[in-house]
């Protein structure tokens, strides 16, 4: 390597490629005498790992993606109160919680089947990227016209987020060729985006729908995505080429057959059943309660804190036993839930209760990068996209799920504090009991051994 520190990627006969690459050059068709001989024919040069400006800017750029694209689904809570209380009141409330479970689910869920496809055909992220930018734009503003509960279902859930989920997925693929060492790192910057999105806009929102309507509050909402996003997509590029003499690798699926993979994506699918639950219902529990103002304010500070957790867990993930980091975030959030949210009966407990869960529930996601690379080695998009889809069927569960708690028991009117209230006391039980049992994961480390030689064969 040259002193202005760029790598050199060169044909593999006479160069070995870094591990990081997960791309196959073909070989030569020709034969060759003496293949030490052999002038490097395919040099590309790439810019650095880790550092560089490419890299930061690719960074900053999936940042506002995530920024935006993440913040809708996670200031739905807000459209939610207001569907139910002023536009929509006698409408089914299930109907309008699927709304806001089904835009998150569908940016979950999809990885599972963009990202092997990605994976196949990576000349198609460009096409993908800019589709999904107007798909999702397009989402918003027939959204803004919508007449039934339905339409809303169908156009802010449905379209929007299938929108968001071709444009984002394509994006967060290019972060394994901009970052090795500081994987977990810029994973969870990356994340914090969505958390302080979701932070800003519930406020936003809550201010266009109380003036203006909801038809202003989405195309707002449209054209701010536009003027964001748009520019931010050039940016958002890969480090590696694309050429036709570049051969994917086949699909990574052995660590199927490890005992590791089944206990990680268990205790992570059992974690997203509740991660949502707080975020979708906590403006409508605020009113219920009495202190509408504590609705925002709480999914905001929610948001919020949950962008500190990312990046705090991330770093850990990257630094310590990844049983400490699983503890960390099952055991925070568990408490946060059964006492903080149990027992609150103001603003005031509900901003503490808030805060809390933030730091922990929602950063779980900033253990999934090394969740995949403890089951699959360096070849671990297929792993990733499993893990990240497990959140997508809990976002989805989330609506069906807490519509059928969500009914008067035998603790209704018996306590001033949350557990009294409605039907509230078997969601907060419910979302209690998915996050303790996410610490299932920790047992994962007593199986790896058994499955080190399975794993070393994939790295």
């Amino acid at each position: 390597m040259e002193g202005s520190g760029e790598i050199e990627l060169a044909d593999r006969r006479s160069q070995r490629r870094p591990s990081t690459t997960t791309l196959e050059l073909l070989p030569d068709e020709l034969p060759v005498a003496d293949e030490s001989a052999l002038v490097p024919l395919n040099a590309v040069s790439l810019p650095p790992v880790d550092r560089g400006f490419h890299a930061w800017a690719y960074l900053a750029s999936a940042w506002s993606m995530d920024f935006l694209l993440w913040s809708y689904p996670f200031s739905y809570g807000v459209f939610l109160n207001y569907y139910t209380t002023t536009e929509f009141p006698e409408s089914s409330r299930t109907i309008l919680a699927l709304t806001g479970s089904i835009s998150g689910g569908i940016l979950y869920l999809s990885s599972l089947v963009l990202l092997p496809i990605l994976r196949r055909y990576p000349a198609i992220k460009r096409k993908m990227i800019w589709s999904g930018f107007i798909t999702s734009i397009a989402g918003l503003v027939i959204a803004a016209y919508a007449k039934e509960p339905w339409h809303l279902v169908l156009t802010q859930g449905v379209l929007y987020s299938t929108g968001a989920s071709l444009l984002y997925w394509p994006v967060l693929t290019y972060m394994f060729e901009w970052f090795s060492e500081r994987k977990g790192l810029a994973n969870g910057l990356i994340f914090s985006g969505a958390s302080i999105g979701g932070a800003v806009f519930p406020y936003v929102i809550q201010v266009l729908l109380d003036r203006h309507g909801r038809k202003t509050a989405l195309l707002v909402m449209a054209g701010i995505q536009a003027a964001v996003v748009g520019p931010a997509i050039p940016f958002s590029r890969a480090r590696l080429p694309v050429s036709s003499v570049v051969k994917p690798k086949p699909m990574n699926m052995q660590f199927l057959g490890q005992r590791v993979f089944w206990i990680l994506c268990s205790a992570n699918l059992i974690q997203a059943l509740g991660n949502f639950i707080p975020t979708l219902y906590i403006p409508s529990f605020a009113t219920d309660l009495g202190v509408e103002s504590a609705g925002t304010l709480g999914l905001a500070l929610l948001n919020a804190s949950s962008a500190i957790g990312q990046i705090m867990v991330g770093y850990l993930s990257d630094r310590s036993d990844l049983r400490i980091t699983i503890s960390l975030c099952a055991i925070g959030s568990t408490i946060s839930v059964v006492v903080l949210w149990g027992l609150s009966s103001s603003l005031a407990t509900i901003v503490v209760f808030s805060v809390f869960f933030g730091l922990f529930s929602p950063s779980w996601a900033s253990l999934w990068p090394k969740f995949a690379s403890i089951v699959a080695g360096d070849d671990a998009a297929t792993a990733m996209a499993l893990f990240v889809s497990g959140r997508g069927v809990g976002n989805v569960l989330a609506a069906p799920i807490s519509e059928a708690l969500l009914h008067p028991w035998a603790g209704t009117g018996k306590s001033k504090f949350a557990y009294g209230l409605g039907g509230y006391g078997p969601l907060i039980l419910f979302t209690t009991a998915t996050q303790l049992a996410s610490a299932i994961g920790v047992v994962y480390k007593y199986f790896e051994k058994h499955d080190r030689r399975a794993i070393s064969s994939l790295k």
